[in-house]
């Protein structure tokens, strides 16, 4: 079961993280190298429309929840993990184990929670 989310606005979504264009498609590209995310173009049969209308985003979780934080920092610091450690709270057991992906190049268990180096993400299917 895949649970969708809006229609992908690059723009849109870029302003809210306070991010580039780039850097926000360059994320989106990291996340469907990782087989979390896939981004489904919009389907017509006048294939002008197919250029201009906006795709939607597909998150392939096994029917659970499954929260994926991104930092861009190459050095772990511990209060990353408080914005998951929340979300925990919130939704019990009904839920996948948490990631925290970041810029830096090792992967190994902080406080439970699994601190995944952006280079391994790209190799983790489950």
């Amino acid at each position: 079961m895949a649970i969708t989310g809006p229609r992908l606005n690059l723009s849109s979504l870029a302003v809210d993280c306070g991010i580039s264009h780039t850097t926000a498609r360059e994320w989106l590209s990291v996340l469907e190298a990782s087989y979390l995310l896939v981004c489904l173009p919009p389907f017509f049969k006048n294939f002008g429309k197919r250029l201009v209308k906006m795709p939607k985003l597909y998150f392939e979780s096994h029917g659970k929840l499954q929260a994926v934080e991104i930092k861009s920092g190459a050095t772990f610091a511990p209060d990353w993990l408080m914005g998951i450690k929340k979300w925990q709270a919130l939704v019990g057991s009904d839920a996948l184990a948490p990631w925290l992906i970041y810029g830096g190049n090792e992967t190994y268990e902080r406080e439970g929670l699994t601190v995944i180096g952006w280079r391994d993400s790209l190799t983790r299917h489950t």
